[in-house]
């Protein structure tokens, strides 16, 4: 039997339990960042952490924590591509199918840092990748992006009723435009602030 993983990397952890206990309870392998894999372990539920799949820490104070081959390579994969399986089976990674990521709003980090420096130490760089990846792999149905808690629902709904992670059109399609939108707004928050303070012309 096919197993299928979801990927969860949440600032706003509401009702991430409750998703991946149901994906779980399908079957499902849910591969979870630090603080995310520590809210859901605290509701009992059995996972897998970014670090015990890539076998290293986060480094450079939690700057790198999902950038590594085995969590993109399980994304970015073509099925139909020959060299994409056997570069799959080299770095042993599995197939991601549900991307679910959210950021910390730069609009509160703003407001809450004391200084630049400790907004730059703010500003997401794993999530953001991510979604870039998801929206790369847009003409492949294996794969989606969830940014928003309120789309859990809807889809734990539907995979009730299908063994498979292909969701229908429509669902998939406001979930891809949903997130790039989401990720698109972050970014121009974060260069929006970048040209107004840090490359502002002196």
């Amino acid at each position: 039997m096919q197993s299928y993983t979801a990927l969860l990397a949440l600032h706003d952890k509401l009702g991430s339990e409750i998703f991946a206990s149901q994906l779980y309870r399908r079957g499902w392998k849910i591969l979870a960042t630090e603080g995310t894999a520590k809210h859901i372990r605290g509701h009992g539920l059995a996972l897998k952490t970014v670090e015990e799949l890539t076998g290293m820490p986060p480094l450079f104070e939690g700057r790198v924590r999902t950038l590594h081959p085995k969590v993109f390579g399980g994304i970015l994969y073509e099925p139909s591509n020959v060299a994409h399986k056997g570069d799959l089976r080299k770095i042993n990674a599995p197939l991601i199918n549900i991307v679910a990521v959210n950021f910390r709003p730069f609009d509160e980090v703003i407001k809450s840092e004391e200084s630049s420096r400790d907004i730059l130490r703010a500003i997401d760089v794993g999530g953001v990748a991510l979604l870039h990846a998801v929206s790369k792999m847009c003409n492949d149905e294996r794969v989606f992006p969830v940014v928003d808690p309120k789309d859990y629902r809807e889809i734990i709904e539907v995979i009730r009723e299908r063994p498979s992670p292909i969701i229908p059109g429509k669902l998939w399609n406001d979930l891809h435009r949903k997130a790039l939108k989401y990720r698109l707004g972050y970014e121009n928050a974060v260069a929006t602030w970048l040209l107004d303070n840090e490359l502002k012309v002196k």
